[in-house]
């Protein structure tokens, strides 16, 4: 598949406009913008680069593309940009990591890290 317009398409998904909710998103790569790995669709290519501008003001959640915590961004959290994507983040350690191997959280279906096991509890002989 070629994006998510081919996907979105095969299952029968046509998605509004982020910004003009009353409208049908044009279903390309012109009239998409990613912010993190949350992917937002336009009925124009005014209204994605009036999104584009400030796109805090209307993303809503985020998904932290190395925790994977969902949040509320706002203009004093951590942001970088990488491969002409804009990513905000959780926390300063969360884009250190990022900033360390962006590469490797460049994609959202990436293996995500094994919670820690808790050690075996020690069993005395009887």
């Amino acid at each position: 598949m070629k994006g998510p317009e081919t996907y979105l398409d095969t299952i029968g998904i046509r998605p509004a406009c982020l910004l003009r909710a009353d409208k049908p998103a044009v279903m390309n790569a012109a009239h998409r913008a990613q912010i993190n790995h949350e992917i937002f669709f336009f009925s124009s290519s005014s209204l994605r680069k009036l999104f584009l501008s400030d796109p805090l003001r209307w993303c809503g959640v985020l998904t932290d593309p190395v925790s994977g915590l969902r949040f509320q961004p706002d203009r004093t959290v951590p942001k970088t940009a990488y491969e002409g994507r804009t990513y905000y983040f959780s926390s300063a350690e969360t884009e250190a990591k990022f900033k360390a191997d962006p590469a490797m959280y460049r994609d959202a279906k990436r293996a995500m890290p094994k919670p820690a096991t808790a050690p075996a509890e020690a069993t005395g002989s009887p």
